[in-house]
């Protein structure tokens, strides 16, 4: 590629000439660029000929492969020119079109226009032509084995998706090659080749076996954890462990009882493990006295033990004594107690009792209840009449939660906050953590931390509180102004704001610097400094008539200055319309060299004489005479 990189327009003041070769160079530097990274050299088309699929012959050798991607070129074939195609090379000189990259669908020329000999070019894409790689569309193969790395330890790919290993035909080879060994991803699992290793030791050994659960008696288990867990036998009473690594062993000796002796009454029997013992002493105690008729056993109590000593206690009813209104009388041939009510029989209630409360119950005759005011609770008797009377009292605290009628929690009394949503006008401080939505309207400061996103009426979140921004996609209803006067910057060198859409104007106190081309905008208003660049586009003047083309590169607006140096080309007009200077230079106006320089601008003459002097061309304008420097030589 033959750039030309000693581009320069000239010193001020700049000749308009010289800025016109500028541009032309550069044009013509970014064409061979554009031609050398997207596509090869055109080829001059000989012949095209209406056939299934259409065959191009060229002048020369084409230089294209098999596959490659083409623009036929103004051909004179309508259904040809400006379409992309697929090349089947049959010789240097003749190419077969197709639709698709695999040469399948042939381009059918049979009903195409005729082509006229002579004219047009095909043009082949190079391999840069279609590389986009958002959406790459071609296998990544180095020229070299084991020469060229993807990525590295400081720059390093974020991530790496490998379709997944199958059956299915072409995708048998899917997945993660290093080396001979292959890495398959299998929907959400990865199965790595047989016998991998970690650090140099298999993964799983399958000569190695082991148990991941221990059960004890078909019942509870212990279940590893992870493969480092350990399980630990801790003996229990009158048993001892001994382990021995190296026979890979573990000895369980009972230190406790290993034998049972009978002694008196006692009998003792152990036959295969199972100890037997039998009482040889007493086994019972009998009553051996008369009893009063219908009395049951036990009511006299006498023992005859001929072996060991049985000692009974009446732990019962000893006495039975006169009490208030009650008559006790006694049979002692018999041992019977007689209690007799001498006092009249009243209903009365013997036992109060609260739901879900223990009972209350008289202890004896003398017994008094007293009913106790609790919280909130006032208590008052009248004894003349017989009452007591229970008032609750409206002025006391509530200790404990709240709930609703439907046993949802409204008030935690352990944690001491509202949990339930409120419904009701806050007048006042809040201080406190605020767990939930809230619906309305805020007057106040907030002091303390507010967690959580922030959304707007329409439910577009502005404040992500999971990443931590904000979210200008969503709508900004408030400007954006900093607190301090040139202490903040929107955006960064590093970190930019890709686009930037302003309704009215931007007011700036320094220059404006731009790392790359502006393209696009339209400025509105004065613009004082220094512009350092190129600026593409045409010029308009307030009543947006054009002032300079852009497409043409050219100003197309008056020019007034009294000091216009370089070359002019094109026609020089009157303010009348009429011709003074033609486009082939012959001056159309009435000119008079020898004739004074005007005494004034609106000396009489006819519209479009010019006179001229050693200084200045003068010009007769319907509104007076315009004069145009001469800075010599030109």
């Amino acid at each position: 590629m033959a750039y030309k990189t000693n581009i320069s327009p000239g010193n001020a003041p700049l000749k308009w000439s010289n800025v016109n070769d500028a541009l032309d160079d550069i044009n013509n530097n970014f064409t061979i660029l554009g031609a050398s990274i997207a596509q090869y050299t055109e080829k001059n088309i000989a012949n095209i000929d209406q056939s299934n699929p259409v065959k191009i012959t060229t002048v020369s050798n084409h230089e294209l492969s098999d596959g490659q991607r083409i623009t036929v070129k103004s051909s004179g074939v309508s259904q040809l020119d400006g379409n992309t195609y697929y090349v089947d090379v049959t010789s240097d000189d003749e190419v077969l079109l197709y639709t698709d990259e695999n040469l399948t669908t042939a381009v059918d020329g049979s009903a195409h226009d005729a082509y006229a000999s002579g004219g047009g070019q095909v043009q082949g894409f190079s391999p840069f032509a279609s590389v986009d790689f958002e959406t790459f569309r071609s296998s990544i193969i180095p020229s070299d084995t084991n020469t060229y790395k993807l990525g590295n330890f400081t720059n390093m790919w974020k991530e790496v998706h490998i379709d997944s290993s199958s059956d299915a035909p072409d995708d048998q080879n899917n997945g993660l090659w290093l080396g001979l060994a292959k890495v398959k991803g299998v929907g959400t699992i990865v199965d790595l080749p047989l016998g991998s290793t970690v650090n140099g030791e298999l993964i799983i050994n399958p000569d190695q076996t082991f148990f991941k659960s221990v059960q004890i008696d078909n019942g509870d288990r212990i279940v590893a954890d992870d493969f480092v867990d350990t399980l630990n036998l801790i003996s229990g009473t009158a048993i001892a462990m001994t382990a021995d690594s190296g026979a890979e062993s573990i000895t369980i000796t009972n230190t406790g009882v290993t034998q049972l002796t009978g002694s008196t009454g006692v009998g003792v029997s152990a036959a295969t493990g199972n100890i037997t013992l039998t009482n040889t002493g007493v086994t019972s105690v009998a009553n051996g006295s008369t009893l009063p008729t219908g009395r049951p056993v036990g009511t006299g109590v006498a023992v005859d033990s001929s072996t060991g000593s049985i000692t009974l206690t009446n732990t019962g009813v000893m006495e039975v004594q006169n009490g208030f209104g009650i008559t006790v009388s006694t049979d002692p041939a018999t041992g019977i107690a007689t209690v007799t009510n001498s006092a009249p029989a009243v209903n009365t209630f013997g036992t109060f009792a609260v739901q879900g409360q223990s009972d209350v119950s008289p202890d004896n005759t003398a017994d008094t209840l007293e009913f106790v005011a609790g919280y909130g609770i006032v208590i008052t008797t009248d004894g003349g009449n017989d009452k007591i009377t229970f008032t609750l009292n409206q002025n006391i605290d509530i200790n404990g939660s709240v709930f609703a009628d439907d046993s949802t929690l409204l008030v935690d009394g352990v944690l001491g906050r509202i949990t339930a949503d409120v419904y009701a006008d806050v007048y006042g401080n809040v201080t406190g953590d605020v767990t939930g939505n809230v619906v309305g309207n805020t007057t106040g400061y907030h002091t303390g931390d507010v967690t959580g996103s922030v959304f707007a009426d329409d439910s577009t979140k502005l404040v992500d509180s999971v990443d931590s921004t904000f979210n200008l996609n969503g709508t900004v209803g408030t400007s954006i102004i900093g607190n301090q006067n040139n202490q903040y910057d929107l955006g960064s060198s590093s970190n930019q704001f890709k686009s930037l859409f302003l309704s009215q104007h931007i007011e700036m106190g320094g220059n404006i610097v731009a790392i790359g081309n502006i393209s696009g905008a339209t400025l509105s208003g004065n613009l004082t400094g220094y512009q350092t660049g190129d600026m593409t586009g045409s010029v308009f003047g307030d009543d947006s008539v054009k002032l300079v083309d852009g497409a043409e590169s050219k100003i197309v607006g008056p020019v007034e200055s009294d000091n216009i140096r370089g070359s002019f080309i094109g026609t020089v007009f009157a303010d009348d319309s009429s011709v003074i200077i033609n486009e082939e230079g012959t001056v159309l106006g009435t000119i008079a060299p020898g004739a004074t320089a005007p005494a004034s601008e609106l000396e009489a003459a006819p519209v479009g004489e010019i006179r001229v002097d050693d200084n200045y061309v003068y010009v007769r304008k319907s509104t007076g005479w315009g004069k145009i420097a001469i800075g010599g030589w030109v």
